[in-house]
């Protein structure tokens, strides 16, 4: 019996933390999409470091608007922080496909953004 009540206050403990780590993801999520939309690189690494979070290890998982962190910055004209997440970011996952299917080169021609000073950062490194 005292086995049972154990496991019934672990599994209860363990739903009650879910909410607040779900909301800890999503008030850091919009903390890194706002960042990106106010151009605001310090900032924006603030809290990442405040975090304890490196951007290798998010850009895949978080999307702003439905797009990948650096189509967002594209779109909303994000020159610094655009250049920071091209410097920090590996090649192999600049040239993976965006959550549209595209390759990024390919969206970036689509969109227009191809005399972006980002689209040239990105060049020099692809």
């Amino acid at each position: 019996m005292h086995k049972i009540s154990t496991l019934a206050a672990i599994v209860i403990a363990g739903a009650l933390m879910l909410p607040s780590e779900a909301k800890a993801t999503d008030d850091l999520a919009l903390s890194i999409c706002n960042d990106i939309k106010l151009d605001n690189k310090k900032r924006l690494h603030k809290t990442l470091r405040s975090n304890r979070i490196k951007l290798k290890n998010i850009y895949s998982k978080f999307q702003c608007n439905g797009q990948s962190l650096l189509e967002f910055a594209f779109t909303e004209s994000s020159v610094e922080v655009g250049s920071y997440i091209v410097k920090r970011m590996p090649s192999n996952e600049l040239a993976a496909l965006t959550p549209e299917g595209k390759p990024l080169k390919a969206w970036i021609e689509a969109k227009g953004y191809s005399d972006s000073p980002i689209n040239k950062e990105l060049s020099a490194k692809l």
